[in-house]
C-alpha cells in the first residue's frame, strides 16, 4: 500500500472545512479528518483478528504531520507483533491515571491501593483485637516507624526477599539479633495475611528467616528458695 501520500504539513493546515466531513489518505491506514467544524483529527485505521478498527492518534495541529507519521509507525510495529494499537492505548491511559492517583493519595496520607501499607493497615486492623492494647500499641509503632518508610510505597505483589533483606540486617547490625527477628515476624505475618487474602501467591520473608542468625537466647538461674 502506498505511503505518505499528504505532501507536507502545510498540506494538512491549508485543508478548508466543507459541508460534510471528509479526510485525506496518507496511506498505510493514517488518515486526516476534516470536520464542517474545521476541527481536525488523526486516525489509523487497522485490522486486528479479523476486525476493523479505528484508533485516535490526536488532533492538528497539537499532532502534525511527522509525528502523527510516527504514531502510525508505531502501531504498526504493534501489528506485527500481534499487539492490539488499541489496547496499549487504554493500557497507557490507565497507567497515567493509576499514577495520577497514587499522588493525590500520597498528598492525602492514604496508603495506595494494594501497597504494602495498605495491607499492613489491613493486619493491623485483625491483629487489634488479638492482643493486648500496649502489645498492639508497639507492633504497630515499630510497623510504622522501622518497615513503612522502606516498603509502605511498594505493591505488595512486587517485594522481594532482598527487599526485605535490606531493611532487616542493619536493624540486627544497629540493635539486636532478637530486635532483627522481631521485625522479620511482623513483616512475616502480613505477607501471611496477603496470601490467605489472595493479594500475593507466596511470602517473600521466608526465604529472609534463613539469612538471620537465630537469636540468642539467655536463661537466667534460677532462684533457690532455702527452707529454714
Amino acid at each position: 500500500m502506498a505511503r505518505d501520500l499528504i505532501k507536507s504539513d502545510l498540506t494538512v493546515k491549508h485543508c478548508k472545512p466543507e459541508e460534510k466531513p471528509y479526510r485525506l489518505n496518507d496511506g498505510g491506514g493514517l488518515v486526516h479528518l476534516i470536520n464542517p467544524d474545521d476541527s481536525k483529527y488523526w486516525r489509523f485505521n487497522y485490522t486486528f483478528q479479523n476486525k476493523r478498527k479505528t484508533i485516535s492518534l490526536g488532533t492538528y495541529p497539537d499532532i502534525g504531520l511527522k509525528r502523527a507519521r510516527k504514531d502510525a509507525d508505531d502501531c504498526r510495529v504493534q501489528l506485527i507483533d500481534s499487539i492490539n494499537p488499541s489496547q496499549v492505548r487504554k493500557d497507557h491511559k490507565q497507567a497515567i491515571q493509576k499514577t495520577v492517583e497514587n499522588e493525590q493519595r500520597i498528598t492525602d496520607g492514604i496508603p495506595l491501593e494494594n501497597s504494602f501499607a495498605q495491607v499492613s493497615q489491613l493486619w493491623l486492623a485483625a491483629f487489634e483485637h488479638t492482643v493486648a492494647p500496649v502489645t498492639f500499641k508497639k507492633t504497630s509503632t515499630r510497623i510504622k516507624q522501622h518497615i513503612l518508610p522502606y516498603l509502605g510505597n511498594k505493591s505488595i505483589d512486587e517485594i522481594k526477599a532482598p527487599d526485605i533483606l535490606e531493611i532487616i540486617l542493619p536493624i540486627a547490625k544497629r540493635q539486636t539479633l532478637e530486635t532483627a527477628h522481631r521485625f522479620l515476624n511482623h513483616c512475616n505475618r502480613i505477607f501471611k495475611y496477603a496470601v490467605v487474602h489472595g493479594l500475593i501467591e507466596y511470602d517473600p520473608s521466608q526465604a529472609v528467616i534463613g539469612s538471620i542468625p537465630p537469636a540468642k537466647v539467655t536463661h537466667r538461674a534460677a532462684i533457690q528458695i532455702h527452707a529454714k
